[in-house]
């Protein structure tokens, strides 16, 4: 809510971005908001040296194997 003037200031700019970057935009703020709940959940009910190195390292590890897949897979051919 403290940044709304800026953004009503630039609403130019907001309208010039495609439609396919708002909506990976809102997708971004929603997994986000996952992450965080997840995290706030996670210290609520352990240890704080347990479950912050997990939280932290979560992101890592889920990129990792998604790309290990997607290189891996028959959607993305690999140049010979």
């Amino acid at each position: 809510m403290v940044f709304s003037p800026v953004v009503f200031y630039h609403w130019s700019l907001i309208l010039a971005l495609n439609n396919d970057i708002l909506i990976l935009l809102l997708l971004t703020g929603l997994f986000q908001s996952f992450y965080l709940w997840g995290l706030a959940e996670a210290y609520k009910a352990g240890d704080m040296s347990i479950a912050y190195p997990i939280a932290r390292s979560s992101p890592l590890i889920v990129v990792c194997i998604s790309s290990f897949f997607l290189v891996n897979s028959k959607t993305f051919p690999r140049k010979r």
